[in-house]
């Protein structure tokens, strides 16, 4: 053989306009599973590998501020609203808490 994958393993895809295997975009200080999942603050918006077409990255994107630390895979929910924001019953979005505005002070 020449040493080329048929198909990259779970967890790696196959760099743009090479034949080689790379890990996939992801948390890498988790030695025991790199590449498995995005770094804290950040959701996978798109999967690695996505349909089975090993050429596609996984896509991670920051959670928003109004997330305390950590935020849902594929749709970015929010798990726990930071300080200064609150979910609604019956909603997704953390959403700021409204204050006594006029008061520039506090």
């Amino acid at each position: 053989g020449d040493g080329v994958c048929d198909r990259c393993a779970q967890g790696f895809h196959r760099a743009s306009g090479t034949t080689d295997c790379v890990l996939c975009t992801g948390h890498e200080a988790d030695f025991d599973n790199p590449g498995d999942h995005c770094s804290p603050g950040s959701y996978e918006e798109s999967v690695c590998q996505r349909g089975n077409n090993d050429s596609i990255d996984r896509v991670c994107s920051p959670c928003d501020v109004s997330c305390a630390s950590t935020c849902e895979d594929g749709s970015g929910r929010c798990d726990v609203c930071a300080s200064g924001f609150w979910r609604a019953a019956g909603t997704d979005d953390c959403v700021r808490c409204s204050g006594h505005e006029a008061d520039a002070d506090n």
